[in-house]
């Protein structure tokens, strides 16, 4: 997993919940820090973006933890 990629994850993560970076962290899910639908296709958006990656409507989803959702898209980005 690349440290940058997973440390701009996490920053962005943090921001679109509204939450510290510290709150961030691998068990939480997404619903416990706040972010909802709209929050996971913004981060889709952001991904196809940053590294050109297609994330497929439904891969995001916001009872996964953290850690699942950084799994999956770092490893989106070295495909």
């Amino acid at each position: 997993m690349s440290a940058e990629i997973t440390k701009r994850i996490i920053e962005l993560l943090a921001q679109k919940a509204e939450v510290g970076v510290d709150e961030i962290t691998p068990e939480r899910t997404l619903l416990d820090i706040g972010l909802d639908s709209l929050h996971l296709t913004e981060i889709a958006l952001w991904m196809k973006r940053e590294y050109g990656v297609v994330v497929p409507e439904g891969e995001l989803h916001d009872e996964q933890t953290v850690g699942e959702v950084l799994d999956y898209l770092t490893l989106q980005t070295v495909r």
